[in-house]
């Protein structure tokens, strides 16, 4: 269902049965600082308009330290997914004098899309 490829880029399968891996898969890429992996599972729209070396450094450089994610439930209609994950990460507040990181978790909601019979995450910025 996921495998690399040379480029060691990813691929998907076009069932909605492999959502729930790939989600967690961009997450673990993510989690792992490796955000050009993760731009292989952006929509080929969203690729258009910014390049892997662009979104990577902009990811691998954010502020937050994610730590763990976790696949919840999806809601799946035709071409079009609705996935749910729970993000934990550790944020340093130094704004409100709390020095020590926080430890929290993000309830996200994404929605993937199928193109070409492949599925894709489709960013909502």
């Amino acid at each position: 269902m996921i495998g690399g490829c040379a480029s060691g880029g990813v691929r998907g399968g076009s069932s909605p049965d492999a959502i729930d891996a790939l989600a967690v898969q961009r997450w673990e890429f993510l989690i792992a600082r490796q955000a050009d992996k993760a731009y292989d599972l952006l929509s080929p729209g969203y690729r258009s308009t910014r390049t892997r070396e662009a979104y990577a450094a902009a990811m691998n450089s954010r502020p937050i330290n994610w730590k763990k994610v976790t696949f919840v439930k999806k809601e799946c209609e035709a071409e079009r997914c609705n996935v749910f994950l729970l993000v934990d990460h550790t944020i340093r507040l130094p704004g409100i004098g709390i020095a020590k990181p926080q430890e929290a978790f993000a309830p996200l909601r994404e929605t993937w899309i199928r193109s070409a019979g492949r599925w894709y995450y489709l960013p909502s910025e």
